[in-house]
C-alpha cells in the first residue's frame, strides 16, 4: 500500500511539474508576442530595446520546449538541437544580407547551464549584427560550438565586420554575456580577428 501510494505521489508530482513548465512555456510566449507587437508603435529607441526583450524571452520559450519533454530538469538534456533553433530564430531577425552559420558538436547540460548558454549565444549574434554592420552593410556570423578536451566546450562567434563596442564602456549586452560565462563557469574573451571580430568561452560541460 505504501508503494502504491508513493507512486502515486510520484506521479502526480510529475504530472504537476509538466503543466507548470506548459503554463510557463505559454505565458513567455504570450509576453514575447505583446512585447513584439508593442514594439511596433514605440519610437525607434525604445523598439530597439523591447525586440530585444522579445529575442530574450524567445530563447527562454526554446529552452522550456525540450525541459518539457525531459523526463528528469535535473538531468542533463542533449542541447545541440535548442542551440540550433536558438541560432535559427536570431537568423530570422537579422539584418537583411547578414547570414548566420552554425555547427556545434553535440553536448548535454544540465537546465540552469543550458539557459546560460542560451542567452550568451543570442547576445553573441544580437552583438555582432548591432555592432559589426552598420548602415546596411553585409556579412557573415559563423557560430561555432566543439569539445575542446574531456569535460570541456568551446564556443566561438567570428564576424567578418567592422568591430565591436568600446570594451572599456561595456553595454548591456556584454554585460549580459559576462554574467552568463560566469553562470558556466567560463572565461569570455572578445577580440579583432583578421576579417572582423571574435568573441569566445570556454568552460565545463560538469560542475560539482
Amino acid at each position: 500500500m505504501q508503494r502504491l501510494e508513493l507512486h502515486e505521489a510520484l506521479r502526480q508530482q510529475d504530472a504537476m511539474r509538466r503543466e507548470v513548465d506548459h503554463r510557463v512555456k505559454n505565458s513567455l510566449a504570450n509576453v514575447a508576442a505583446m512585447t513584439r507587437m508593442a514594439a511596433r508603435s514605440a519610437t525607434p529607441e525604445v523598439r530597439e530595446a523591447m525586440l530585444s526583450v522579445e529575442k530574450r524571452i524567445s530563447v527562454m520559450v526554446e529552452l522550456h520546449n525540450d525541459l518539457y519533454r525531459s523526463d528528469n530538469p535535473d538531468e542533463p538534456i542533449e542541447v545541440t538541437n535548442y542551440l540550433e533553433r536558438v541560432a535559427s530564430h536570431l537568423r530570422d531577425m537579422s539584418p537583411p544580407g547578414v547570414e548566420i552559420e552554425v555547427h556545434f558538436d553535440a553536448v548535454a547540460l544540465i537546465a540552469r547551464r543550458a539557459s546560460a548558454l542560451g542567452v550568451l549565444i543570442n547576445e553573441m549574434i544580437s552583438n555582432a549584427c548591432k555592432h559589426a554592420f552598420p548602415d546596411g552593410r553585409t556579412g557573415r556570423i559563423v557560430l561555432s560550438g566543439q569539445k575542446t578536451s574531456a569535460g570541456r566546450y568551446a564556443i566561438a562567434c567570428a564576424d567578418d565586420g567592422v568591430g565591436s563596442v568600446d570594451a572599456s564602456e561595456p553595454g548591456l549586452g556584454q554585460r549580459i554575456m559576462e554574467a552568463s560565462a560566469a553562470q558556466l563557469e567560463g572565461l569570455l574573451r572578445t577580440f579583432p580577428s583578421p576579417d572582423g571580430y571574435r568573441t569566445e568561452i570556454e568552460f565545463p560541460v560538469t560542475v560539482d
